[in-house]
């Protein structure tokens, strides 16, 4: 059974500059006022990141999620995998 809710293609195109050319720390991504489909609500550029790790990146990243709208979120988090493994990285995908 399908939602009727689509994906659109500068959401779709957002998404795999992120996951394929790590060009985006983070998307935030929610559904057009009109419910037919996801659209980019925001999209945070790595050339204008700070480390997701500091309580500013934080707290600028959390303040995108609307407190009575949905959103959907993919951050590309980076890790040290420990164990002379090196650095490792991971999509996560968030629903709010």
């Amino acid at each position: 059974m399908s939602s009727g809710v689509g994906v659109s293609t500068p959401a779709l195109t957002t998404y795999d500059d992120l996951k394929l050319k790590r060009r985006y720390q983070w998307i935030v991504y929610k559904i057009s006022d009109d419910g037919k489909e996801i659209i980019v609500d925001e999209a945070l550029l790595y050339s204008d990141a700070e480390a997701l790790g500091t309580t500013a990146a934080y707290d600028k990243f959390v303040a995108k999620f609307p407190e009575k709208e949905g959103r959907f979120a993919v951050i590309d988090v980076e890790f040290d995998a420990g164990s002379g493994d090196g650095i490792r990285s991971k999509l996560i995908f968030l629903m709010w």
